[in-house]
Formats: C-alpha cells, structure tokens, sequence
C-alpha cells in the first residue's frame, strides 16, 4: 500500500473517526492509487488503522477492528 505525506486534491475522501483524540482524520485515494491520511502515521508514510478501515469497507467487510 501506498501512502503520501499530504493530501493533495484526492479522487475520493472519507472522514474516519479517531480513536485516540476527539474528531475525524480523512483519509484520501487519488487515481494513482496513492492512499493518504492526515493522522500522524499516515504523514510519515506508514500503514494506519484508519485507511485500512476505508479499504476494507471497500472491500465489503465492515469489522472495524481490523
């Protein structure tokens, strides 16, 4: 999976709600196929819980705990 430091115009967004801080992180997919989220793990170019939970409800699983 492919991450950006920045969201820059994505192709699709959704908010993800944050388990460790009040509010919502986006997380964004441009057509490249280049998965972004504005969390701190998602700036450094790292996996995250919250553009794995957009990607397996893409998917059609919706257990959140993955």
């Amino acid at each position: 999976m492919k991450t950006s430091k920045k969201l820059i115009t994505p192709s699709f967004s959704w908010r993800v709600k944050s388990r460790s801080q009040s509010g919502y992180h986006i997380v964004g997919w441009d057509e490249g196929e280049v998965w972004s989220c504005d969390c701190i793990a998602g700036m450094m170019k790292q996996s995250c819980r919250h553009i794995r939970i957009v990607q397996n409800k893409l998917k059609g699983l919706t257990d959140e705990n993955h």
